[in-house]
């Protein structure tokens, strides 16, 4: 959520003057010891198509409670 933050609130210069923005969305999963890297790759995946679904610019956590931190 903080990396989230910061890249919301940086202005990028344009080129022809001015300044704008952008936004990230993040999907985030935890790595079960039954996993394996492609396993944890997909619900990682699966958890930013879900972030992008909701509305982008935000975090989601793929089978796990969301913590702030």
């Amino acid at each position: 959520e903080r990396i989230r933050r910061s890249v919301a609130g940086a202005r990028v210069p344009s080129p022809g003057g001015g300044e704008f923005g952008y936004s990230a969305s993040f999907g985030v999963a935890s790595l079960d010891e039954n996993m394996d890297s492609a396993q944890l790759l997909q619900c990682a995946d699966h958890a930013l198509y879900a972030a992008k679904k909701a509305g982008r610019n935000r975090v989601e956590f793929d089978g796990l409670p969301a913590n702030p931190s």
